[in-house]
C-alpha cells in the first residue's frame, strides 16, 4: 500500500473451465509505486482465449499483463524522471504507439517462452 489506496484483485476459474479441466485463462496485475513523490496505481487485466485451440492461453494472458505493466512503468519513469525532451517524446510514444509497444513486448515474451 502506498498512500491512502490499496490495490488488489482476484480471478477464479469459471464453471465451464472447472468441468472441462481447463486452467483459469484470465490474468491481472495490480501494482502501486511512487515516482517523484507521486503515487501511481496500475490495474491491468487480460482475458485469455477461451477456445480449445488455445491450450496455452493462461500463459499468454499472464505474459500480456506483465508486458503491459513493464511498458507502462517504463513510460511513467521516463515521463516523471526524464528531461523535458524525453518527456515530450514519451508523451508522443504513449499517445500514438502505446498499444503497439505493449503488443511488441508481449510477443517478445511469448517468443522467449516458446524457446
Amino acid at each position: 500500500m502506498v498512500g491512502e489506496w490499496t490495490v488488489h484483485g482476484i480471478s477464479r476459474r469459471g464453471g465451464s473451465h472447472v468441468r472441462n479441466n481447463k486452467p483459469n485463462q484470465d490474468s491481472f496485475h495490480c501494482s502501486q509505486f511512487s515516482i517523484a513523490g507521486n503515487v501511481c496505481s496500475a490495474v491491468i487485466v487480460s482475458d485469455g482465449h477461451g477456445s480449445d485451440a488455445y491450450t496455452h492461453s493462461h500463459i499468454g494472458s499472464h505474459l500480456a499483463t506483465q508486458s503491459a505493466f513493464d511498458v507502462l512503468s517504463k513510460f511513467a519513469l521516463k515521463y516523471y524522471w526524464g528531461n523535458e525532451n524525453e518527456k515530450s517524446n514519451s508523451g508522443n510514444d504513449y499517445k500514438y504507439n502505446f498499444a503497439k509497444l505493449i503488443h511488441k513486448a508481449w510477443r517478445d515474451e511469448i517468443l522467449k517462452e516458446c524457446n
